[in-house]
């Protein structure tokens, strides 16, 4: 036997005993193989074809940037990460603040003795048929009580116009919460109480003859030619609803219903 072929035994016993599969730079399994030619002993090395696949991408940037997916560990994945704060709402909300009302408007200031003394005096001049063509040329204040009898308390007052849900004279013209333009308008009132069972007057029943007679401001017309049938606004309370009357002779039909 040739010494070179001994040798190329030998070595090849070596090289297989020592490293069957090598990896190569690129990652790929290498299978040694010895060649002899011609004396010559080569040591080459074939890419193993087998099913090992080449490893993932370690760039972090496989394809998409937003799958998130790099297993490199060096660069965060570029997907939508939570910043840990609800965008959606942003700032926590504040509570609503609550509606402001309307401040109270004050009370109205008393009203000027000399304009009640002037109020009265004018009533004292007025008759029925001023207010009502239909009606006797009777003093006013006369009229009223006729018609009344004996069944109520009649009280007459000035003060600021009021209507049906408040005919004590306290008025419903506020005149702006800051009272600048605070100028209500005047109304005297024939108050007409109904007296109750327990012989008092009460308020289940009454009638309200108003009359507007100026403002606060400007005073009161004391002209009694100045009135007529549109100064006059009578309600009737029965108990149960309150009527509204513009006319002056209508009285007399609503306080039969009461009886």
């Amino acid at each position: 036997m040739r010494l070179t072929a001994i040798v190329a035994v030998l070595l090849m016993g070596l090289a297989c005993a020592a490293a069957p599969r090598q990896a190569g730079a690129s990652g790929q399994a290498v299978a040694g193989a010895i060649l002899v030619d011609s004396g010559r002993v080569t040591i080459a090395q074939s890419s193993g074809s087998g099913t090992d696949s080449p490893p993932s991408s370690t760039s972090g940037q496989d394809g998409g940037s937003g799958s998130g997916d790099a297993t490199s560990g060096d660069q965060p994945a570029t997907g939508d990460q939570g910043s840990g704060t609800d965008s959606s709402s942003g700032a926590a909300a504040s509570p609503p603040e609550p509606a402001q009302q309307n401040p109270t408007p004050p009370p109205p200031p008393p009203l000027n003795p000399a304009l009640d003394a002037q109020a009265k005096l004018l009533v004292q001049q007025l008759t029925a048929k001023q207010l009502d063509q239909r009606l006797p040329a009777t003093p006013l204040a006369d009229w009223f009580a006729q018609q009344i009898g004996k069944r109520a308390e009649i009280d007459w007052t000035t003060g600021d116009c009021s209507d049906e849900a408040d005919f004590s004279g306290s008025g419903s013209d506020n005149g702006g919460a800051n009272g600048a333009s605070y100028d209500p308008t005047l109304c005297t009132e024939g108050q007409a109480l109904f007296y109750g069972p327990d012989g008092k007057a009460s308020l289940d029943r009454y009638v309200v003859l108003q009359i507007t007679v100026g403002s606060r401001q400007n005073g009161i017309n004391r002209d009694p030619s100045a009135y007529g049938p549109d100064a006059v606004t009578l309600f009737v309370f029965d108990g149960s609803s309150t009527r509204t009357l513009s006319r002056l002779g209508d009285l007399t039909g609503a306080l039969d219903s009461m009886n």
